[in-house]
């Protein structure tokens, strides 16, 4: 069972690798065959939920005649702290007749709704009362915050060197921005 869960280790990793930039996983199936070689094979298809079976078909049925076997593919779990992304892995060790599901739950980065990527911005500038932009200290090349008001609200844009609206944030994490509209909320009343 040890060389099993080395295989899962080892494609787990992959799996996280696969999901850390907010993609989504294509379930994985991996063996190891008699000649301790490590296999891989991808299971694409329009519905997750087709190419996950067509695995667990493959999984079950041993066609490769594998030691160990592994399949990897994004699912949820249920959590005390509430339902979240998991890698779900079903290993197999065939000359031990053992099976074993294991879950690794993450953080999704494509769900910045949830709060899942944060945002930092330490900087500073000068402007006029209407239009302001910062940059962080001494990174006068660099990107920078523009902050303009118009109005009740703010609205701030992510810049480039030369001015140009950032397609991707210095600021945030993956996926994150600090573009936007922000306005002025009341404070909560006691």
């Amino acid at each position: 069972m040890q060389q099993a869960i080395r295989l899962a280790g080892f494609f787990a990793a992959h799996g996280v690798w696969c999901v850390a930039d907010g993609e989504d996983l294509i379930p994985i199936y991996a063996f190891e065959d008699a000649a301790g070689e490590r296999k891989m094979v991808r299971y694409a298809s329009e519905r997750v939920e087709d190419a996950v079976a067509e695995a667990r078909t493959r999984l079950s049925a041993n066609p490769d005649q594998a030691r160990h076997a592994v399949l990897v593919h994004d699912g949820l779990l249920t959590l005390p702290s509430g339902r979240t992304d998991s890698l779900i892995l079903s290993v197999r060790d065939f000359a031990g007749d053992i099976a074993l599901t294991l879950a690794v739950p993450y953080r999704n980065a494509a769900h910045p709704l949830d709060g899942r990527w944060v945002c930092d911005a330490e900087v500073s500038g000068r402007g006029s009362d209407e239009r302001v932009v910062a940059r962080a200290e001494g990174d006068y090349e660099g990107s920078a915050l523009e902050l303009t008001r118009i109005g009740l609200a703010v609205r701030v844009r992510e810049l480039d060197a030369k001015g140009a609206a950032k397609s991707m944030s210095e600021f945030c994490g993956v996926n994150g921005t600090l573009d936007g509209w922000y306005f002025q909320s009341p404070p909560p009343k006691p």
